[in-house]
């Protein structure tokens, strides 16, 4: 696989919240079965909790690792490794032993040119991937937008964008990139990005589960 450098050049903005307002309505009927009977509904809680075992299982091993820089702690799993000193991409990153997949953890006190200013999440997110973009591709790569949505790490907001990433060069990396600006209130905003190449399901896995168990202080 291509290496990747490990640190992104990142961005001085301060990220600005947003309050999300759901729609109301009145729930659809439940769907009837083959013998007539109301089909049996997963809730939301069963859901979580399923999701909730899924990760613990993944980071079972795990050992609970501060970043100082950032004022977070991460999931260390066996097989994986934190780097904190001297990167090229962010502040700290847990890697997978083969470096196929990387938890990428970073704040936005870097040397590029700042957005505008109060920009709202879903714009610094956009921004911040594609700074990322061109800081591994700056001869161009072909995105493909996975998904644009907003997220909550550890109570915090965000937005988050997940992207393919696909180089002319066909020895080049490929592979998905989720990249997540948080906003952290009165404290620096940070980012995380979760960078995967094809071909370890749940190696990706495992790599979500790190980022989605990150606590701050």
């Amino acid at each position: 696989m291509p290496t990747l450098p490990l640190r992104l050049p990142a961005l001085p903005f301060l990220v600005v919240g947003t309050l999300l307002l759901s729609a109301c309505g009145s729930d659809p009927a439940p769907e009837e079965d083959d013998a007539g009977g109301a089909a049996e509904e997963t809730t939301d809680t069963e859901e979580s909790e399923s999701e909730d075992a899924s990760a613990g299982d993944l980071l079972a091993d795990a050992e609970s690792l501060p970043v100082e820089a950032l004022g977070l702690s991460v999931p260390v799993p066996e097989g994986w490794r934190l780097e904190d000193q001297g990167l090229e991409f962010g502040d700290a990153a847990v890697v997978a032993e083969d470096e196929t997949s990387l938890v990428v953890m970073g704040g936005f006190d870097g040397v590029m040119e700042p957005p505008e200013a109060g920009l709202a999440p879903p714009d610094l997110a956009a921004h911040g991937m594609t700074a990322l973009a061109e800081f591994y591709y700056p001869d161009g790569v072909t995105r493909t937008g996975r998904s644009d949505e907003e997220w909550e790490l550890d109570g915090l907001p965000g937005h988050m964008v997940e992207e393919e990433l696909t180089p002319p060069d066909p020895d080049g990396f490929s592979g998905t990139v989720q990249y997540l600006a948080l906003d952290r209130g009165d404290a620096d905003p940070v980012f995380t990005a979760v960078i995967h190449e094809p071909g370890n399901d749940d190696q990706q896995d495992q790599a979500v589960a790190i980022r989605d168990a990150i606590t701050f202080d």
